[in-house]
Order: structure tokens, then sequence, then C-alpha cells
């Protein structure tokens, strides 16, 4: 994806991202034996339910059966991101500012230094989507103003159901812009 051209799959949105450098290359291999047990169990969780909603989908609309077990993990959903907000995370606490299936921009205190090209391990928080993702990033540019680091990043490492949650996440926050701009 080119990095001018992304402007719809990085859109606005504010979010908690936690930051480490990574001392490794970015592998699979990595990001599995350093990934949280709390977003193993998410992972887990996004992979069976990504399988039952192309079943439930399949449903009736307004079927009462549908409605139930959306909202069952809907429920499940908000209890999980509940307790992930609650953990104390290693790393840099930064502020999210664009997301998308495949960039990052995010602001963090000057004292953290970042250089080109680095790669980061990041804990990505987006409530509005109840969203908890950890993948690792490769810092594309950075820029420093009134003693805040303003990163891009490009995400290197990330599992498949997360990329997906990621994308599908970021089609409902433009959805939701457009929405908005309609209104206006």
């Amino acid at each position: 994806m080119a990095q001018q051209d992304d402007c719809f799959f990085n859109i606005p949105c504010s979010y908690q991202i936690y930051a480490e450098p990574l001392h490794a290359p970015a592998s699979e291999e990595l990001l599995m034996s350093q990934m949280p047990e709390a977003f193993k169990l998410l992972r887990n969780i996004a992979e069976q339910e990504q399988n039952v909603f192309l079943h439930i989908s399949q449903l009736p609309k307004g079927d009462i059966i549908s409605e139930y077990l959306m909202l069952q993990a809907k429920k499940v959903d908000l209890v999980l991101h509940q307790q992930l907000a609650q953990i104390d995370y290693r790393g840099m606490k930064c502020q999210g500012t664009h997301f998308g299936g495949s960039h990052l921009s995010f602001s963090m205190p000057e004292q953290f230094r970042v250089n080109d090209a680095q790669e980061l391990a990041l804990h990505l928080l987006i409530q509005n989507h109840n969203i908890a993702v950890y993948c690792f990033a490769k810092v594309l540019s950075f820029s420093t103003e009134n003693k805040q680091h303003s990163i891009r990043a490009e995400i290197v490492q990330i599992g498949e159901a997360e990329q997906e949650q990621l994308i599908r996440a970021s089609l409902q926050q433009q959805q939701h812009i457009l929405k908005s701009r309609k209104k206006h």
C-alpha cells in the first residue's frame, strides 16, 4: 500500500497504544512468543467468531436466535476489553490518532527516542470498536512538536484475524465519519 494513498485505510480515530522497541527482527514466531496471554485469548475468540458469524449471517435478518447470539458475542467482547483496559502494559503509553489495516499514526512523549526504520512492539486498544491487537510495526517517519513525537508506522507483523479486525473497524470508522459529515 502506498504511503500517501492509504488515507481510506488510515482513518482518524483516538485510541490507546503502548509501544516498546523490538530487539529482534519481526517474525511470526516472535510475535506469538511475545504476545500477552490476554491477546492470545482474544485472537482465539476472534478466529472462532469469524467462522461462526459466517453461519449466523445466513440466518434471516431479525431472527431472535441470531440477535441473541450477536448480543452474547458483544457481551463477551465488552467484558474482555474492559479487562484489557485494566492491565499494566510494558512500554510507553501513547495516543493513537489514525489506524488502518497496514498503517498507524500516534504520538508519544519526547523522552522515548525513536529512529527511522526502528521496529516496535505495539499493544493497540481501540475502545470505540472493542479491538485489542498486539503487532509489530516499523517506524516510517516521525516529527517532534511541542515535546511530542508524531509517529507514522507500517504494520510489519500481525495475525490475520487481527488485521481483518483492523480493516473492518477502519471501514466502520470511515462510515461513521461520512455519516457525521452528511449530517452537517
